[in-house]
């Protein structure tokens, strides 16, 4: 016991001795590897001087702090930010507190904004904060819709396609918080196996930061399946919900051992005071 308590420790101390393989290289004991981009190549660094930024790229300690890094530049976190989020943004001085930062790609330019009034919609256009956004379009949500990146008013079924009672209906009542916009169901047709994704967007009268989800789905106008979920699970993550204009997605595979049938549902969502957030009812072909 004791001999190969000793072949351990002497096996600790030589690769502890050794340091780590970084590429090509070996790293003094102490040191660390980083795959950098800008380098094109594994570098080591000292851990107590240097950091590797998101795994991509070394950057300098300043000032007793790490550095940040934008795209491939590093940047002190104090005076800059990044705009335009960290792999593809750029470097823009620090917005006042409470702000954010918007790579505005109509204005071509980085621009500060207080998510009180605006919001950076897709990340890269600076809307009002109840406003939605069509390619360099901001637009009033309540009036309009986004159709394949051509903008549409409400109800014009010929710009905008086949209308949504195809697939989805709204089973709702006036006082519902959240008045639904939008609903995109996709893929189309839907088949066994696929992963079904659903996205709503609407305008919320007020914020919810819990609640559940009651499902209801029926083969033949039987009932097959009904289930209630927390509105903040793991698996849903669809809260906090923010007052104004949100959208929200989820995904779903669809088992492959389901019959090809015609499937009928229903889902409400209720806050945690019970008052109904919205009720959206389905009605598709399975293939």
């Amino acid at each position: 016991m004791k001999s190969t308590l000793r072949v351990l420790c002497m096996v600790l101390a030589a690769v502890t001795a050794w340091g780590i393989t970084c590429g090509s290289l070996e790293c003094p004991p102490g040191d660390l590897c980083c795959n950098d981009q800008l380098i094109g190549r594994p570098t080591c660094y000292n851990p107590n001087t240097h950091s590797c930024c998101e795994d991509r790229i070394l950057c300098g300690h300043l000032n007793g702090h790490a550095n940040g890094c934008c795209g491939l530049i590093c940047y002190d976190p104090l005076n800059y930010q990044c705009c335009g989020g960290r792999a593809n943004g750029t470097l823009t001085d620090r917005c006042p507190p409470g702000d954010q930062c918007c790579s505005d790609k109509r204005m071509g330019v980085n621009v500060c904004f207080s998510p009180q009034t605006h919001r950076c919609c897709g990340d890269n256009l600076l809307c009002g904060k109840f406003d939605g956004c069509c390619g360099n379009i901001c637009y009033e949500p309540l009036l309009y819709d986004c159709c394949d990146e051509k903008l549409c008013q409400k109800g014009d079924d010929l710009c905008c396609g086949a209308p949504h009672e195809e697939i989805w209906s709204l089973c709702g009542a006036p006082t519902d918080l959240l008045t639904i916009l939008d609903v995109v169901i996709s893929p189309q047709p839907i088949k066994r196996g696929d992963l079904l994704t659903v996205t709503v967007s609407g305008v919320m009268a007020k914020a919810v930061t819990a609640g559940t989800v009651e499902f209801n789905l029926m083969l033949g106008g039987v009932s097959i399946l009904q289930q209630t979920n927390s509105l903040c699970d793991l698996i849903l993550n669809l809260c906090p919900i923010e007052e104004g204009y949100v959208t929200r997605t989820y995904s779903h595979l669809i088992p492959a051992d389901l019959p090809a049938a015609h499937f009928s549902g229903m889902v409400k969502v209720f806050n945690d005071a019970s008052e109904q957030i919205a009720c959206v009812s389905v009605d598709l072909d399975l293939l």
